[in-house]
């Protein structure tokens, strides 16, 4: 009796533990697959907030960078969001764009096969020469500019992903006129 419980002990752990094994070789599976060139291209719209204005507007973002597999990502953003002005008794309408170029690190907070959670956070610089309400002699106008997110990656096929995204972008420009932008864009991601 005791010889057959050893026995059925023994086949359990055994059977356990290589069902553990596999579990945790397909999970290193799908963390490699996602290290290596990551490139994203996406698009949106949010609120533009500048000057005392609330304008709603376009967003277009791309991203080159390396995963350093599932958590982390550190990429290279190129974004410009634009808006056009209503105008006020005193300025006239006008239409504006900034661009952003950042280097971002996002960080997965759930990795699953099918949808992953990220946050990101960046910083770098802004920039505009269409904007009249920061510059009245057309210069550019440049600044300091961060950027944040939170966003969800569902997998379409092995290494590709469609993300929508909840973002936040900010730029000092001529280092006192903060443009703000608060919006929602939908990206395509390759791992």
């Amino acid at each position: 009796m005791k010889k057959n419980l050893f026995f059925a002990v023994l086949l359990t752990s055994l059977s356990a533990s290589a069902a553990l094994r596999s579990r945790m070789a397909a999970t290193e599976d799908e963390e490699s697959a996602l290290e290596g060139i990551y490139a994203a291209l996406g698009g949106g719209g949010g609120l533009n907030v500048i000057a005392g204005e609330n304008d709603f507007g376009y967003d277009v973002e791309a991203r080159l960078g390396y995963s350093f597999g599932a958590p982390l990502i550190v990429y290279f953003s190129g974004a410009i969001d634009g808006a056009s002005t209503k105008g006020t008794l005193t300025t006239a309408a006008a239409s504006y764009r900034v661009e952003h170029f950042t280097v971002v690190v996002q960080y997965h907070l759930v990795v699953k096969p099918k949808v992953m959670v990220y946050v990101r956070g960046g910083i770098g610089v802004g920039m505009s020469n269409s904007m009249p309400v920061l510059s009245s002699d057309g210069s550019n106008a440049v600044g300091l500019a961060g950027n944040g997110g939170i966003g969800v990656e569902f997998r379409l096929s092995p290494g590709l992903f469609l993300s929508p995204e909840l973002y936040y972008r900010n730029a000092t420009l001529n280092g006192n006129t903060g443009v703000q932008v608060v919006g929602l864009q939908l990206a395509l991601a390759y791992y």
